[in-house]
C-alpha cells in the first residue's frame, strides 16, 4: 500500500481506500445531507400546502396553456397550402350550428348535471304522453256486420200475433210513439214489431240475420234492387249523389252512424201477390272506426276507393188495412 498526500487539506490516506482523503470525503457527506434536507423542506411545503387546500374545499388552479401563435409569413404559407380543398383557412368563417351544438349550448347555460337529470327525461316523458293522446288508430268494425247464411224471417204482416209469440217469443206489449191503436212487441232494439187489432202490422228489422223475401240488412244496392224487382217495381228517395264525406289523414268519415247520407228504394207488392210495401234504407258500409284520444269517427273508405252503399233496415208494412195517420188502404 502507498501512503497518498492530498493536496487540498495535506493529509496522508491509503491509496486503496475507497473513501480517498477523510476530510474531502467528510464535505461530500455534508453536502449531500444539505441537499437532501432541503428538498425534504420543499416537499413538505408543498405537502402541507396541499393539506391546507383540501381542509379549505379549494381546488388547485390549472397551469394555463401556451398560446401558439402563428405568424402572418406561416398563415399565409397555409392558405396557399390549403386553397381550394375542403381545409381552406378562412378568418372569417361562421360557425357551424347543428342540433349537437345547439343541445351542448343549451347544456352549457342551464348546467348540465340539472338538465341532464331532471330536464330531459321531463321533455321525454311529455313527448309519449302527447304522442299517445294525439295518435290515431284504427279499429277494424264493418257496420252493418255480414252473415253468411241469415236466418229467413218467419212471420208476415197481416199473422196472428199468437204465431209471433210462438216463433219469437212471448213480449209485453208498449206503446206506439205515434199511433196509440197499435202494440209495439220489441225483441231488442234492432227488431221490431207492430200489431194492429191482434194482428201483424209491419216488421222493422235493422239485423243482419234475419231476410225476409230475399232481403237482408248488409247486402249491396245492386242485390237490393234487384230483389225489390221481384216484388213490384222499385221507386227510390232520398239523395243519390250526397256530399262527400269529411277527411281525417287517408280515411273518409263522418261523426256517427246516423251521419252517413240516406237514400231509400221502395216497392209495393198488390194483388195478386200481396198487399204490402217494403222499404229498405242505404248508407255507406262503415268499415272501421278511428280512435283520437275521447274522439271517434265512422270510416266508410279508405283513399280514393270508391264508396258501397248498403242495406241498413228493413220494413215491411201490411196495406190491407187502414194504418197509422188513418193511412188509406191500398187494396
Amino acid at each position: 500500500m502507498t501512503q497518498v498526500r492530498c493536496e487540498k487539506h495535506g493529509i496522508s490516506y491509503n491509496d486503496e481506500s475507497p473513501r480517498g482523503c477523510p476530510a474531502c470525503s467528510d464535505e461530500k457527506s455534508a453536502e449531500s445531507r444539505d441537499v437532501m434536507r432541503k428538498l425534504a423542506q420543499a416537499s413538505q411545503t408543498k405537502l402541507d400546502a396541499l393539506a391546507d387546500d383540501e381542509k379549505s374545499g379549494a381546488k388547485p388552479k390549472p397551469k394555463p396553456k401556451p398560446k401558439v401563435k402563428i405568424s402572418a409569413e406561416r398563415m399565409a404559407t397555409l392558405k396557399d397550402l390549403f386553397e381550394g380543398t375542403a381545409a381552406t383557412i378562412q378568418d372569417d368563417a361562421p360557425r357551424i350550428s347543428t342540433f349537437g351544438s345547439r343541445v351542448l349550448g343549451l347544456l352549457g347555460k342551464t348546467g348540465n348535471k340539472k338538465v341532464l337529470k331532471f330536464g330531459l327525461p321531463i321533455l321525454v316523458v311529455l313527448f309519449v304522453v302527447a304522442w299517445f293522446i294525439n295518435s290515431s288508430h284504427y279499429i277494424v268494425q264493418p257496420s252493418p256486420a255480414v252473415v253468411e247464411s241469415p236466418l229467413p224471417f218467419p212471420v208476415q204482416p197481416g199473422t196472428r200475433v199468437e204465431v209471433l209469440f210462438a216463433v219469437l217469443g212471448v213480449r209485453p206489449p208498449e206503446q206506439h210513439p205515434t199511433d196509440r191503436r197499435l202494440a209495439r212487441f220489441q225483441y231488442g232494439s234492432d227488431l221490431i214489431v207492430d200489431a194492429l187489432n191482434g194482428f201483424v202490422y209491419s216488421i222493422t228489422f235493422k239485423v243482419s240475420n234475419r231476410v225476409w223475401q230475399g232481403i237482408s240488412v248488409g247486402m249491396s244496392e245492386e242485390s237490393a234492387s234487384g230483389a225489390l224487382a221481384l216484388l213490384g217495381e222499385p221507386s227510390e228517395t232520398g239523395n243519390a249523389d250526397p256530399p262527400p264525406p269529411e277527411r281525417r289523414g287517408a280515411y273518409r268519415v263522418y261523426d256517427t252512424l246516423n251521419d252517413r247520407p240516406l237514400r231509400q228504394l221502395q216497392a209495393e207488392v198488390r194483388p195478386p201477390n200481396g198487399c204490402l210495401d217494403v222499404a229498405v234504407d242505404l248508407r255507406y258500409l262503415s268499415t272501421g272506426v278511428i280512435v283520437r284520444g275521447d274522439r271517434r269517427w265512422i270510416v266508410v273508405g279508405v283513399g280514393s276507393e270508391s264508396l258501397t252503399w248498403v242495406v241498413t233496415e228493413v220494413r215491411i208494412t201490411d196495406r190491407s188495412v187502414v194504418g197509422p195517420g188513418n193511412l188509406p188502404r191500398a187494396c
